[in-house]
């Protein structure tokens, strides 16, 4: 007499699937989220979602692990059975049963998660994407000009406020030396409300190249000016005695 088991069991992820896992893209790359099931019995659905939007569904077949004799990815089949609601943004792929996402967009910052589902039960991971972007300054009108043109002991302000993500920190350099309270005593630099710049009083010694340099992982944006220092003509004292006979030239 010949009996037959067949063993149930929720679908299993491959090993090297984490429950969460953190992405970090540049916007405008393509992303690929990997939801590859090990084995399953019986077959399942893996749906995937973005935040509370289900983006499309894969069915795979199923496949129950016998030692040595079993090989998951050749026995575990997968059709899409309904085409991504964004086909311009989402594609999926039923081989590797997994979810590309197009050309990221700061949009498609947040959550993505991916379930795969049976009688039996279910397993889910989650895929947090974090879309960066180049730092880019959008607000710098003193930088706009290729020089400023100041009169000795004038007050001198740059202003500087830029985008990206993560959020650039702001650097403000003279003559390519970075400006601190120590390396230039008499300037002040404020990041609230405004990232701002100024020295009040002008000296000759401030002139130079005053750059704004917007900085995070992904590079840098730059926004420089010339800053001359003009000073009015003035005439020292001058007292000389002359001794002179009359009807003489002087």
């Amino acid at each position: 007499m010949e009996h037959s088991l067949n063993v149930l069991f929720p679908p299993v992820f491959e090993n090297n699937l984490e429950k969460i896992q953190n992405h970090f893209i540049t916007k405008g790359e393509d992303l690929t989220l990997n939801c590859k099931i090990k084995e399953t019995n019986p077959e399942a659905i893996i749906s995937f979602r973005f935040n509370d939007v289900t983006i499309g569904n894969i069915k795979t077949g199923s496949g129950q692990s016998l030692g040595s004799y079993f090989e998951s990815s050749n026995n575990i089949n997968a059709q899409i059975i309904d085409e991504p609601y964004n086909q311009e943004k989402y594609f999926l792929d039923a081989v590797s049963q997994s979810l590309i996402v197009m050309k990221v967009d700061l949009d498609d910052t947040g959550n993505f998660y991916c379930t795969a589902s049976n009688s039996i039960g279910f397993s889910t991971r989650t895929d947090v994407v974090t879309v960066q972007t180049f730092p880019e300054i959008i607000e710098a009108p003193e930088l706009e000009k290729d020089s400023m043109i100041l009169l000795l002991g004038s007050d001198f302000k740059l202003s500087c406020q830029a985008t990206g993500v993560p959020k650039p920190k702001i650097i403000w350099t003279v003559d390519n030396e970075v400006i601190t309270s120590t390396t230039h005593q008499t300037a002040i630099i404020t990041t609230y409300p405004k990232n701002e710049l100024s020295i009040p009083s002008v000296t000759a010694q401030d002139s130079g190249l005053y750059s704004c340099i917007a900085e995070n992982v992904l590079g840098q944006a730059k926004k420089s000016t010339i800053l001359l220092i003009h000073a009015v003509p003035m005439i020292d004292k001058f007292e000389y005695q002359f001794n002179i006979i009359e009807n003489e030239s002087l």
